[in-house]
């Protein structure tokens, strides 16, 4: 489980990653960013199970923040029909929501800036 804190009038936990990190259930509805990051950090998503939820951010410049799906597991982003195990951005305030809302499959409800 994450280790954030929770930010007084926020309605989830903030947490920065600077190493890898795999979620699980339990954090659920937790905002993460890449924060101090000297490098890439790959955040592995627990496998989908409708009702979770998670929000990306990259803010290190330069430095990706990965968003990669359980083994067995797809994110699918609005309008496009492929879909994909893991998505990244070095956009500095590139932001990016996945829910899962069928077992197996994550779609992607909020994105602003580039993901690919």
């Amino acid at each position: 489980m994450l280790g954030g804190i929770l930010q007084s009038g926020f309605p989830y936990s903030l947490s920065s990653q600077t190493t890898n990190i795999t979620l699980v259930p339990a954090d659920t509805g937790a905002f993460l960013d890449n924060a101090g990051a000297t490098g890439t950090v790959t955040h592995t998503l627990p496998p989908a199970t409708p009702g979770l939820q998670f929000t990306f951010a990259s803010s290190q410049l330069g430095r990706s923040l990965v968003v990669k799906a359980a083994s067995g597991d797809v994110i699918k982003f609005a309008g496009l029909t492929a879909v994909t195990q893991s998505t990244s951005s070095g956009v500095m305030f590139a932001c990016m929501t996945v829910t899962c809302i069928s077992a197996g499959a994550w779609q992607v409800t909020s994105q602003v800036g580039a993901w690919t």
